[in-house]
């Protein structure tokens, strides 16, 4: 066989393949969907919008509920503070007036008349002071004692006694003597001085 006929037919066979490659071609890589794939593709696309909306429905609440939680947070941080300033500044003022008083304990213990015959309360019980009346050194009836408050060794800290309007007012067992022989309490502050004490807001209460 010649070189020339060798040519001729592979030629004509390389022909034959690129007449049949385009059907190939097209049945490998072009494909018209059918109904059902097309309704498949668009339920697919709907689910998954739809989980979006859900997903941003849900973020959008739980944004919510942390605004609305953190807003009431603030509230009650801010009424906290509001309650805790008020109570410093009551504090600082009872404290600066006790300070002034406080100077001297001994010339404290010496304005009761017949001081010799008083007692301090430092060493008594709840069960001896509860319901105790309590009076001013002129004999002006307070009211009575309600609770009592003691230190971590056991001694008597401060006393509560209840006055007008139901309201208490502390005393530091440093302002209270004990008159065993009437049998009531004395202290050495006036009735005004009580009473500014009862307007105290004790902070927690």
């Amino acid at each position: 066989m010649t070189l020339r006929t060798l040519s001729l037919g592979s030629a004509a066979m390389i022909g034959l393949l690129l007449a049949g490659s385009p059907a190939v071609a097209d049945g490998n890589y072009s494909h018209n969907s059918t109904p059902a794939e097309r309704v498949q593709t668009n339920d697919l696309n709907t689910n998954a919008a739809d989980r979006a909306r859900s997903d941003t429905n849900v973020n959008t609440a739980a944004q919510d509920d942390y605004d609305a939680a953190r807003a009431a947070y603030e509230l009650s941080l801010n009424n906290y503070n509001v309650r805790r300033t008020a109570y410093e500044n009551d504090r600082a003022r009872y404290e600066a007036q006790r300070n002034d008083f406080d100077r001297d304990r001994m010339q404290r213990w010496s304005t009761f008349r017949y001081h010799d015959r008083y007692h301090d309360i430092i060493s008594l019980h709840s069960t001896d002071l509860v319901g105790m009346t309590v009076t001013t050194l002129n004999g002006d009836r307070i009211g009575r004692i309600r609770a009592v408050d003691f230190t971590r060794d056991g001694r008597v800290n401060r006393i509560a006694i209840g006055v007008r309007y139901g309201r208490v007012a502390w005393l530091y067992a440093d302002d209270v003597r004990y008159d065993p022989q009437s049998r009531v309490i004395l202290i050495d502050l006036s009735r005004d001085q009580v009473e500014r004490l009862s307007r105290m807001r004790q902070f927690g209460s």
